[in-house]
C-alpha cells in the first residue's frame, strides 16, 4: 500500500461523477486510484483482488461513476460508483475497493448502496458490502419500494487504513460512506484507545497496542540470545562471554 497522509475524521464521501454537484457536507470521490489528495488526506481506489493487503494496488475507475439526475433524489443518493460494473449487455468492467488512511483508533463507519433499476426496468445488484473485512451490507437487490440500503459498524482500524469492498456482492453501486472517529477512553494514554488496545492498561506500540516483546536473554546479561557466543552464562562485550581469567605467574 503506498503510504500517505492520515486522515482527520469525520469526513463524508460521495461516489460521484467529476462533473456532478457535490452534496452539501461531502468531498467527491469520483474514481481516482488510491493516493494523496489536495485536501491533505489519502484515499481513492485499488484493485478488489488486493484490497486491504500491505500491496494493495491502485486502481483507476473514473470511468465507473454516474450521475443518475432524478428528481426527488438526495444526491448522495442520486449518484453512485460501480466497485463490480457489470451492463445490461453483459459488458463487464474492473472490481474496485476504496481505501481511507487513518491513525490506528476505533471507527463508525456508515455506507449505502443502491441505484435505479437498470436495463428492462430491472434492479440488477446484488450489493454486498464489507468494511475491514466483516460484512455489513449482505446481498441487498433494491425494488420500486427500497432502492437503497445504509448500515452502520463501529470497529478499531491498526493497519493505518479503512477497507471497503464488495467482495461477494455482483454489480454492487456504493452511493457514500461516512467515517467518525469515536472518543472511547484511553486508559495508558498510548494512542489506541481502549476498543482498539488489547492491553488497555500498558502504554503500547502498533499494531495491537501493547509492549514490545524484547527478544530473550537467557542468562540476563544485556545481550540478546541471537547475538550472544555464550547464551547460558553472563558475560561480557564483544560476544556476551565471560571475560577470559589472565594467567598467573
Amino acid at each position: 500500500m503506498p503510504q500517505g497522509a492520515e486522515a482527520a475524521p469525520p469526513m463524508s464521501i460521495n461516489f460521484q461523477t467529476q462533473a456532478a454537484p457535490i452534496p452539501a457536507g461531502f468531498v467527491q470521490d469520483y474514481g481516482l486510484a488510491y493516493g494523496l489528495r489536495a485536501n491533505g488526506d489519502t484515499y481513492g481506489w485499488v484493485t478488489e483482488a488486493t484490497v486491504n493487503t500491505a500491496g494493495a494496488t491502485p486502481l483507476d475507475l473514473t470511468a465507473y461513476g454516474r450521475d443518475r439526475n432524478r428528481a426527488g433524489i438526495p444526491q448522495e443518493r442520486d449518484t453512485v460508483m460501480h466497485m463490480q460494473y457489470l451492463a445490461g449487455n453483459g459488458t463487464t468492467g474492473p472490481h474496485g475497493g476504496w481505501e481511507y488512511a487513518v491513525p490506528s483508533g476505533t471507527y463508525i463507519v456508515t455506507v449505502s448502496v443502491g441505484d435505479q433499476p437498470g436495463t428492462g426496468n430491472v434492479y440488477d445488484s446484488t450489493n454486498t458490502i464489507r468494511v475491514e473485512g466483516t460484512i455489513l451490507i449482505n446481498g441487498f437487490v433494491g425494488s420500486a419500494a427500497q432502492e437503497y440500503a445504509n448500515a452502520t459498524v463501529t470497529l478499531p482500524v491498526t493497519d493505518g487504513r479503512i477497507s471497503i469492498d464488495a467482495i461477494g456482492g455482483t454489480n454492487t453501486k456504493i452511493n457514500y460512506v461516512t467515517i467518525t472517529q469515536t472518543t472511547t477512553p484511553d486508559t495508558d494514554n498510548d494512542g489506541f484507545d481502549d476498543i482498539a488496545d488489547q492491553c488497555i492498561n500498558t502504554p503500547g506500540v502498533a499494531p495491537d497496542g501493547c509492549p514490545a516483546v524484547p527478544p530473550p536473554d537467557a542468562d540476563n546479561d544485556g545481550f540478546s540470545d541471537a547475538g550472544d557466543a555464550c547464551p547460558l552464562v553472563p558475560g561480557v562485550a564483544p560476544d556476551g562471554c565471560p571475560a577470559p581469567v589472565p594467567p598467573v605467574g
